[in-house]
């Protein structure tokens, strides 16, 4: 399983981003655009709701949280400790997570893109357009999941999407390198 680097940090405060209202006071909690997306983890496939209770007793609610709190093997294997969460079932929710992070990329083409290994957003960045777009198209017509098979637009936009994210990922840790701290700890 490859583990995210992000730490959803503002690179240049050092500290988490906090949502902003219209009239300029932080919202905490809530995501930022430049957090991109984040959903409410009951929306993620597969997630128990016994799974969503024991995350929501460690003030875990949103996909952003979950990716700052196990974006790692070492805070993966701290949550499932605190939670009683196999940490097995948290990598998977985690990728899940951060393929939710997409704009465009629903449950079913989620599903699709962890059935080709594209299991988050790095793994997106990396995949060449044309030939995601046809192993989509070959696997949709093989297994019928989605009614129909993203366009090749589609595709474009998630990995210039995925791309971003990676990018942003990259400045955090080398913000977080240069300041003596790793990501993980920033982010506590």
């Amino acid at each position: 399983m490859a583990f995210l680097l992000e730490a959803s940090l503002d690179p240049e405060a050092g500290a988490p981003a906090l949502p902003v209202d219209p009239g300029g006071s932080p919202r905490p909690g809530r995501p930022t655009p430049a957090r991109a997306m984040s959903l409410h983890i009951s929306k993620l496939r597969g997630i128990t709701d016994r799974v969503r209770h024991r995350l929501k007793r460690q003030g875990i609610t949103y996909t952003h949280q979950l990716i700052e709190a196990a974006h790692d093997r070492t805070g993966c294997r701290r949550l499932a400790a605190l939670t009683g969460v196999d940490e097995a079932v948290l990598e998977r929710l985690v990728c899940r997570a951060d393929l939710a992070r997409i704009n465009g990329v629903g449950a079913i083409f989620a599903d699709m893109l962890e059935l080709l290994e594209v299991d988050g957003a790095c793994a997106l960045a990396r995949q060449e357009p044309v030939t995601l777009h046809a192993a989509l198209c070959r696997l949709n017509t093989v297994e019928q999941l989605a009614r129909r098979a993203p366009t090749p637009e589609e595709v474009q936009s998630w990995i210039l999407q995925a791309g971003a994210l990676a990018q942003r990922a990259a400045v955090t840790t080398a913000g977080a390198a240069a300041n003596g701290s790793s990501p993980a700890r920033s982010a506590g």
